[in-house]
């Protein structure tokens, strides 16, 4: 579904409707996270595992950064926080590039390579959900923000 799509109208009519007609917070909060799910995953629902592990690392790393006083463990939760974000983006965006030079230095070096058939596919806006996620566990470090203790109100769809 693209944004310049009849669904993408239809679903935005849809849950925009829903949104307010419900007025309940925490519900609303259920319906843009499912929307967000749905909307996710009607381009390639693979890829709502990945945004599930994704939050729940940081979801998770956010409630021990706020419940330690600790600098250096503070200091620890947030730099792993940042790396497996960094190692996540890092795959996805950067594999294909890798693989592909690496076949052709090979090549250069007089070794016949066949390029492997795994082709990884850069999923929607998995920049942007990294930067939000590491944005949310920075701001907890830094006391900006309280986490959040439901993890069906952390997601940053």
């Amino acid at each position: 579904m693209t944004f310049t799509s009849v669904s993408f109208l239809v679903f935005l009519v849809v849950v925009f409707g829903l949104y307010w007609a419900i007025g309940n917070r925490t519900v609303q909060n259920r319906l843009l996270l499912s929307a967000g799910v749905v909307f996710y995953g009607w381009w390639d629902w693979r890829f709502c595992g990945l945004m599930l592990l994704s939050g729940l690392i940081d979801w998770s790393l956010g409630l021990l950064v706020s419940s330690t006083d600790r600098p250096t463990a503070r200091k620890c939760l947030v730099g792993m926080s940042v790396a497996a974000n960094l190692a996540l983006l890092g795959f996805f965006k950067y594999f294909n590039f890798f693989q592909e030079n690496l076949v052709g230095v090979l090549a250069g070096l007089g070794w016949r390579v066949d390029p492997w058939t795994l082709q990884v596919v850069l999923p929607v806006g998995i920049s942007f959900y990294t930067f939000q996620s590491m944005g949310y566990i920075i701001d907890v470090y830094r006391r900006q923000v309280n986490p959040v203790r439901n993890p069906l109100d952390y997601w940053p769809t």
